[in-house]
């Protein structure tokens, strides 16, 4: 490794050649995940995320994998995991109808290009949307409440009925 990007670069027209190390320290333990080749997507442990590894994909293969809503297969989706911002353990996870009807709700938002959220009130509250489906990887999306509107972006800000804010509760 020539230098850790990350710590040392303040020159914003710097470009990454190879052999520079960009966020990992020199030893980092890294992990092979499941089904991917180690050229594909590798894990390291990081206990601030979601899961306990914060992955690292190449950037070819990352264009190629389905990550985005629109490409989801909602019908496959076995679990939804509801997290507060920042938080790594789940305060809610929803299965069979709840989860079919959490979907159904995103789904039927309306897309409002331009939407622009009410901070009278200060930021929204921040949640993370994980959906586990039968494949290797889970799925995690952002979905926002700021008082006025719960709203999340699959291309552009969706406004979703209130009825969601049932869900961003923990179970009872």
């Amino acid at each position: 490794m020539k230098f850790k990007v990350a710590d040392v670069v303040t020159n914003p027209n710097y470009r990454t050649k190879d052999g520079d190390a960009a966020y990992l320290a020199e030893g980092t333990r890294l992990y092979r995940v499941e089904g991917f080749g180690p050229d594909e997507i590798i894990a390291a442990e990081d206990p601030d995320k979601i899961g306990g590894y914060r992955l690292y994909a190449e950037e070819d293969f990352c264009r190629t994998i389905a990550h985005h809503y629109a490409d989801m297969p909602k019908d496959r989706v076995e679990r939804i995991a509801l997290f507060a911002n920042g938080e790594t353990h789940p305060f809610r996870a929803l299965t069979g109808e709840e989860a079919e009807r959490f979907i159904a709700l995103l789904e039927s938002g309306e897309d409002k290009p331009g939407f622009t959220p009410d901070r009278t009130h200060g930021d929204p509250v921040y949640y993370t949307m994980v959906f586990y489906t039968d494949g290797p990887l889970a799925l995690a999306y952002h979905l926002e409440d700021d008082g006025t509107s719960v709203y999340f972006h699959p291309d552009f800000a969706r406004v979703v009925d209130d009825e969601i804010r049932q869900f961003l509760e923990p179970a009872p």
